[in-house]
């Protein structure tokens, strides 16, 4: 029989109520503008922002962490681009990027200012040092202009979900 946040679960195992929602429950969402960038004239900014870690208690059981972004880009000229990237660790270790950049373009057939929605999921797997010492993810989003024209990536909302 399995202990409570033990998984695999076997057929008669029991199912704990601390268990019901775990595959629901995000943990730690980010509202935050802390890896917003923004570029109004020729040049990159790159912003990065730690998230709050979570331990090994919190990961108990699970071999993923599921990490959304609701964000939006804003273009004023073709000449932009915005992105945005994943870093991880063991806490205790150091960063290495989990996804790497991921850029954005303008719609060149539309005029005018363009704001669009982005969503990324990612799925992150676990490593024995992150079971061990528990994970932090370290966000970043860039925008990149080669004119003078308004660039700029807007996070909504951010969320980690744990899974497996």
């Amino acid at each position: 029989m399995a202990a409570e946040r033990v998984y695999p679960k076997s057929d008669g195992d029991i199912l704990y109520g601390s268990e019901a929602n775990i595959l629901a429950l995000p943990i730690a969402p980010y509202t935050g503008s802390g890896f917003d960038s923004y570029r109004d004239t020729t040049g990159t900014n790159e912003v990065g922002y730690e998230l709050t870690a979570l331990t090994s208690t919190q990961i108990k059981g699970s071999n993923y962490v599921v990490v959304t972004v609701m964000a939006t880009a804003t273009w004023a000229s073709d000449t932009q681009y915005c992105g945005m990237k994943i870093q991880a660790k063991y806490t205790g270790g150091a960063y290495a990027d989990d996804l790497a950049y991921i850029n954005w373009t303008r719609d060149s057939s539309i005029a005018g200012r363009q704001i669009t929605p982005v969503y990324v999921t990612w799925v992150h797997t676990l490593t024995a040092n992150e079971k061990t010492n528990g994970v932090q993810f370290k966000m970043f989003s860039h925008s990149v202009s080669t004119g003078a024209a308004t660039m700029a990536f807007s996070n909504i909302q951010t969320t980690l979900r744990l899974a497996g």
